[in-house]
């Protein structure tokens, strides 16, 4: 609709006439720009996950899943020599024709380019997958690990159409003895197991009378419950996937929760104290009965090194040789020390560690999180229990049944995704540890934890706390679109 007015002083008529609009090559190009843009905008928009639900007090409330490997960025970092390029990548990557090459038909575009405009918005729907700095990556699976090139991927182009590209480990052809988590790599958990659970080489030459009186440690319903045969029960626990946090020596609450979801998975009746019948079933395999719960190990200089974050970035790192070497033994801290009192973390000097073993390897399709209990059971296709570990749940935790969304070793964690200054880098000590494994409800996951320790101990306010080891573990296991039920027990 067009308004007409006469050119004298004082309007005498005004006119409004309906016209038939014509439209320019350079308008088609215009409108085709927004569009694009939009597009881009929609797709950051849906890929950004926002924690507010997950962050305790102090912690950032936001997170942008980014791997160690792959990093893509916004558009806007994009050199201004750059944005020509930029913009013709970027109508290509949902249709349009760049402005050099624009129909001189552009009435005719108008309508198909609307269709396009629809479409592909149902495509970034349907494919929305992992999120990498707030980017969707269409072509990944919803539940694989964002993984690939170190280079920093900015077109548009790119940002609508990059495919991250996995590096797999050769499979091997047999497996060596006195190593603990090692794999053949024969299938894909396997393959990420491989990825971010480090081989543990170890001897049994030369241990101390307490290491000993622990391999050795055998539980009787008329003996003494003491430190070392509290670690063997931890120990036989674990290597029957049923964790019970930090190795400490104490039956603790979370050594009391393992037992009980073991007795659970084997038809037994839970107990708070070990029985004979439960001891008998912890026992009854004989490879792990026979299995060395404390071993030597030589420390490597990656061992003794600490990596420390330039710039200024806050140091998600472990902040001492003692924290490193608890979190890759699976231990307390004060249980390393207690095992080697004398000795100095050096490369090169060999310390007395918890054999971690190896973890579940059978696939996750299922999860239940009992809130009051603190305590994630993992289940299989057909529903039988194949693992449990202690949890921090939050108090502002969802109800119902949901489902893993995406999961991504190594995030980067944002509490205001709007400004980038802010982003933590990845790391051990990163407020959602090594691991996060999104869940459909939106700000709600299944993480890490830079205070392993504390794991049942600690307050959360929504999200699912793990240990670091036991978040890698479960990582490796839980399968694309994994259910996930929230218990009141």
């Amino acid at each position: 609709m067009q308004v007409i007015k006469s050119q004298d002083t004082k309007p005498v008529v005004e006119v409004k006439t309906v016209t038939t609009k014509t439209v320019t090559k350079n308008q088609a190009v215009r409108f085709s720009m927004k569009l694009a843009r939009g597009l881009i905008a929609l797709t950051s928009t849906m890929a950004v996950m926002s924690l507010s639900g997950c962050a305790k007090e102090g912690e950032p409330a936001s997170l942008i899943g980014t791997s160690a490997h792959a990093e893509v960025s916004n558009t806007s970092e994009t050199p201004q020599k750059n944005n020509s390029q930029q913009l013709d990548k970027a109508l290509d990557s949902v249709g349009f024709e760049s402005a050099d090459s624009a129909s001189n038909s552009a009435n005719a575009n108008i309508e198909k380019n609307a269709q396009q405009k629809t479409t592909a918005k149902n495509d970034i729907d349907n494919n929305f997958s992992d999120i990498n700095e707030g980017i969707a990556t269409p072509q990944e699976t919803v539940a694989d690990v964002i993984k690939g090139s170190k280079s920093v991927l900015r077109t548009a182009n790119t940002l609508a159409n990059a495919s991250i590209n996995h590096k797999k480990v050769p499979i091997r052809t047999e497996l060596r003895e006195n190593v603990s988590q090692q794999f053949l790599g024969m299938n894909d958990i396997e393959q990420r197991l491989i990825e971010v659970l480090p081989e543990i080489e170890y001897s049994t030459t030369d241990l101390s009378e307490f290491a000993q009186s622990v391999n050795h440690a055998n539980w009787s319903e008329s003996g003494r419950v003491d430190p070392a045969t509290v670690i063997k029960i931890q120990a036989l626990l674990n290597w029957h996937n049923h964790a019970v946090g930090a190795v400490d020596g104490k039956f603790s609450s979370n050594t009391v929760k393992a037992m009980q979801a073991f007795q659970k998975a084997r038809g037994l009746k839970p107990t708070s104290k070990m029985n004979f019948l439960t001891w008998s079933m912890l026992s009854s395999n004989t490879e792990l009965a026979s299995r060395p719960v404390l071993v030597n190990y030589t420390l490597t200089k990656e061992d003794t090194s600490l990596k420390r974050q330039w710039g200024n970035k806050k140091n998600m790192q472990y902040r001492s040789v003692r924290e490193k070497l608890g979190e890759k033994f699976h231990m307390s801290r004060a249980l390393l020390y207690r095992l080697n009192p004398n000795v100095k973390f050096r490369a090169g000097n060999t310390i007395t560690v918890y054999n971690p073993g190896q973890p579940n390897v059978t696939p996750v399709t299922r999860v239940e999180i009992y809130k009051r209990k603190n305590l994630l059971v993992a289940f299989d296709k057909n529903d039988k229990i194949v693992a449990s570990y202690p949890t921090t749940i939050g108090v502002r935790s969802p109800s119902g049944t949901h489902y893993v969304a995406n999961r991504i070793y190594r995030p980067h964690y944002n509490s205001d995704f709007k400004n980038k200054a802010k982003t933590l880098p990845p790391g051990p000590n990163n407020p959602v540890g090594l691991v996060w494994m999104g869940l459909s409800k939106p700000s709600f996951g299944i993480h890490g934890s830079p205070m392993p320790e504390m794991i049942s101990r600690q307050r959360s306010h929504g999200c699912v706390r793990l240990t670091n080891w036991d978040a890698l573990a479960l990582y490796g296991t839980m399968q694309h679109r994994a259910k996930v039920s929230f218990k009141n027990s």
